[in-house]
């Protein structure tokens, strides 16, 4: 499984677990980022993990924000062009929404539909970050 998480004064997090036989290995990584969010950044990544090709596939993107457009960096990052790269992975992407941005709504049920996942609203975004970096998990 692989999550992704990035709020604004919190920096980013994502954590990723191979299965085995690797079976116990957790790998945490914190970004402090000058932006509010990254998740076009963690779609891209995603891509570049190990996964095994017989195993059931997600990632877990829990945000609070919609992603940057592609003018925002030098790379140009398409988020929904690496969208349709994980799904053909066959990875499913479950958009966890933080908040009650209505703008930022439609990206997160937008990751669930076309990937197969689910969309889900989070309502209690203030515990997240410590609970992830406390490895309850």
């Amino acid at each position: 499984w692989l999550i992704g998480l990035s709020f604004p004064n919190h920096g980013s997090l994502v954590c990723y677990r191979f299965k085995p036989p690797q079976c116990s290995l957790v790998n945490l990584f914190c970004l402090t980022l000058t932006s509010p969010q990254c998740y076009e950044l963690v779609l891209q990544r995603a891509q570049q993990l190990d996964w095994s090709e017989d195993s059931a596939k997600a990632l877990v993107l829990i945000g609070d924000n919609h992603p940057h457009p592609p003018s925002y960096t030098d790379q140009r990052l398409r988020w929904h062009d690496d969208l349709d790269l994980l799904t053909g992975m066959g990875i499913k992407v479950y958009g966890v929404q933080a908040g009650n941005d209505s703008e930022s709504k439609h990206f997160y049920q937008e990751l669930a539909e076309v990937s197969g996942g689910c969309y889900l609203k989070l309502d209690h975004i203030d515990v997240i970050t410590d609970m992830f970096l406390a490895g309850n998990i």
